[in-house]
């Protein structure tokens, strides 16, 4: 089966198979975080209004270790040439002959590579930090057999009003616990709110192409079948489109004949996957449930299949009984029919969701142009106010001091200490005969970040062994010019704090101040703590400073134009100043925070071959402070 899905795929010419697809992902991944690689899967079909916001939501997932793979099931519109739009972000698109979401997932599955799988239909959205949540809880448990869930909401358009209701699966549960509470209560979680390994994910084998409605529902009993249990993630949410049943999708059954089969062949083997578990009182009851809850898609268009209901019903130990439908139509069943009073019930169902669509895509497109207002707006008085802002930072709670010309000075600095600014930014460094300083939020050690995966304890013992320098950068990555002077001080405290427990001998000695320029009363505040203090200002240090406000260079603002970096270091040199660099992660895949190695070591090179002593920002003030003062 496998085989002809790679065939079909290669044999439209879309996107043809070379190879080993995936081949060389691991080998891109760089040293700072070897974390699990997680596949978002995503089968698409006819999406061309929703798959750019899915891919989008995908892309900006915080978890880096990521591969994303679309598989077109040979859409008619233009889902194809949207999601080929995303190639550049590292989005792999393939496309085949159309024949169903089942094949398209089995397909997306072979192409991938991840240890663990997030399954993303192309009209829904995960919320940027979903993935990162989820592998979080797997830090205390080393079993691949624990299965994952999340919180889900509903949405049509606006996914910021979707609506969070918890039911009975969103806990912690056993397969059977949490089997016997979707088929008793008629429950059900959404496809992307799951993420599986790849162990449970081989183990549970292929989706069945046989469902046309329901496939979803069937897969994760199999799954959970193979788990150890599942472990819900409340912080973590996955937006699901639709007010209801999607009239058009695939989770809409209808009256369709095919899709009526293809429901009662899952409902099926949903009763035999639980009675394997526990074939218990409460086991039958909760079957009959089942039963007695979807019996009203069948009738009187199946009365095969309800006959087939029933003779199941008796074999659990119970009755079927007679389908019922709410007051609102059962007075129609009375006058006219079973069959017209079903008719009534979903030409009524489509109707309030035609409603429903067009009543929250108008209020969408006007919160869009809205936004569009209030960006303009914000962009007009965005310039002034950061004006303000650099000028008062600049101006005020200064603490003077005078660099006297002796040789040019160069230190190479890195904000938030991703584990690669040590492992490999901190190995260009020494093969250069030169140290770095790492500014280092301790309440982020060990965590997954916007710039990667942060240092861990055991990063510190290298750093501290290979002579680099550790500097402050508040505890909790605070904000320099929206957190109180008098918070943001003691966040330094706490920082401080947690260094003396980790490494009682060690100490902060400079700082740099995040995300922004800081206040007058937050540099007056924090001066006494710190022999100078790091900002920005893509420029170098000269004549008279000011050590609460040093000038920093950002490496990854010209990342793409090495000269003007090196005609800085050839600037810096004639001016016999001390140029600082910042920047972040270092690795093949930077954020867009972070820099490339060969970037980073061109920089190191030419620094080095400009005479320039390469100084962590204490030894640099040290030597700098000991001219002075001569």
């Amino acid at each position: 089966m496998m085989e002809r899905l790679l065939k079909s795929a290669s044999s439209v010419g879309e996107h043809p198979l070379e190879g080993d697809p995936g081949a060389d992902l691991r080998s891109t991944v760089s040293a700072e975080d070897q974390g699990p690689l997680v596949s978002i899967l995503i089968p698409a079909f006819n999406a061309e209004q929703s798959i750019a916001d899915t891919l989008r939501s995908a892309v900006a997932q915080t978890w880096r270790q990521k591969e994303i793979i679309v598989v077109d099931d040979g859409s008619t519109d233009q889902t194809l040439a949207i999601a080929k739009q995303f190639e550049a972000e590292g989005v792999r698109v393939y496309t085949k002959r159309n024949e169903g979401a089942a094949g398209s997932r089995n397909l997306a599955f072979l192409l991938s590579k991840g240890d663990y799988i997030q399954w993303l239909d192309a009209d829904d959205l995960l919320a940027p930090d979903k993935i990162a949540l989820q592998m979080g809880e797997l830090r205390s448990h080393e079993s691949k057999r624990l299965l994952l869930s999340s919180a889900w909401g509903r949405f049509i358009y606006r996914h910021d009003r979707a609506e969070f209701i918890p039911t009975a699966l969103w806990c912690d549960l056993s397969p059977l616990e949490w089997l016997l509470r979707k088929m008793g209560d008629n429950l059900f979680m959404q496809t992307a709110s799951w993420l599986v390994s790849r162990e449970l994910t081989e183990v549970a084998g292929p989706w069945d192409a046989r469902l046309l409605s329901d496939d979803d529902g069937e897969y994760f009993c199999r799954v959970l079948l193979a788990s150890e249990g599942v472990r819900f993630v409340r912080e973590a949410k996955v937006y699901y489109r639709g007010p209801g049943v999607a009239f058009g999708s695939l989770s809409y059954i209808g009256r369709s004949s095919r899709k009526l089969d293809a429901h009662w062949i899952s409902m099926q083997l949903h009763i035999g996957y639980l009675r394997s578990l526990e074939d218990s009182e409460r086991v039958r009851e909760a079957c009959l449930n089942y039963l007695r809850s979807s019996q009203i898609h069948f009738y009187p268009d199946k009365l095969d299949i309800i006959k087939q209901a029933d003779e199941l019903a008796k074999d659990l130990g119970g009755q079927l009984g007679a389908p019922g439908l709410s007051w609102k139509y059962a007075w129609i069943k009375s006058i006219f029919g079973w069959r017209f009073a079903k008719s009534a019930q979903q030409k009524l169902l489509r109707f309030r969701w035609s409603f429903s669509r067009s009543w929250d895509l108008g209020l969408f497109r006007m919160g869009k142009r809205m936004n569009k207002l209030a960006l303009a707006t914000s962009k007009a008085l965005k310039r002034p106010q950061g004006q303000y802002q650099r000028i008062t930072a600049s101006a005020l709670s200064r603490r003077p001091f005078t660099i006297v010309p002796e040789g040019p000075i160069i230190s190479f600095t890195f904000d938030d200490f991703p584990r690669s600014a040590l492992l490999t930014g901190g190995a260009i460094l020494r093969s250069y005969g030169a140290a770095g300083t790492y500014y280092a939020s301790l309440g982020l050690m060990g965590r997954q970040a916007p710039t990667g995966r942060i240092f861990s304890p055991e990063d510190l013992e290298v750093l501290f062994a290979q002579g680099h320098e550790l500097g402050c950068h508040t505890f909790s990555h605070c904000h320099a010019w929206d957190t109180p002077p008098d918070v943001f001080e003691s966040e330094i405290i706490r920082n401080r704090e947690a260094l003396s427990k980790l490494a009682p001998k060690a100490s902060f000695h400079t700082f740099s101040y995040p995300i922004s320029v800081p206040r007058a009363q937050t540099k007056e505040r924090i001066s006494k703590y710190f022999a100078c203090c790091r900002c920005g200002g893509q420029t170098f240090n000269v004549g008279n400073v000011d050590l609460n406000y040093l000038s920093a260079f950002f490496l990854e603002q010209s990342r793409d134009n090495p000269e003007i970096v090196k005609s800085l270091i050839d600037q810096n040199q004639r001016a016999q100043g001390w140029l600082i660099f910042a920047t972040h992660d270092i690795s093949d895949d930077p954020t867009r925070w972070g820099c490339k190695p060969r970037f980073f070591e061109e920089i190191v090179k030419y620094a080095v071959k400009s005479g320039a002593r390469i100084l962590p920002a204490f030894q640099a003030y040290e030597v700098l402070r000991a001219k002075s003062s001569s």
